[in-house]
């Protein structure tokens, strides 16, 4: 399973709470790959809940690998910069 933009948007209690359920039940079980432009250290602005973003992150770090992009291009910040050059050479 792939979950893309994790804390992107904000969570409710009962949203924070099913996030943890899916981590829990998928947890040593499947794959799961998640993305995020937030350090773990800012998890829990997103979910609001200490005690959830800790259990959240206990069980996703517990066997992982990350990969730290902080320092990439984006390819959509690349595309439009080669744009504006095109249009710019007509």
């Amino acid at each position: 399973m792939l979950i893309d933009e994790v804390g992107y948007q904000q969570l409710d209690k009962t949203h924070a709470g099913l996030f943890f359920d899916l981590i829990k039940q998928r947890h040593r079980k499947k794959c799961t790959i998640l993305t995020s432009q937030l350090g773990f250290d800012e998890w829990a602005s997103f979910i609001n809940d200490k005690h959830i973003t800790a259990a959240i992150l206990d069980r996703i770090t517990e066997n992982c690998t990350v990969f730290n992009m902080n320092k990439c291009i984006s390819i959509r910040r690349k595309k439009i910069s080669y744009a504006a050059e095109r249009a710019t050479d007509k």
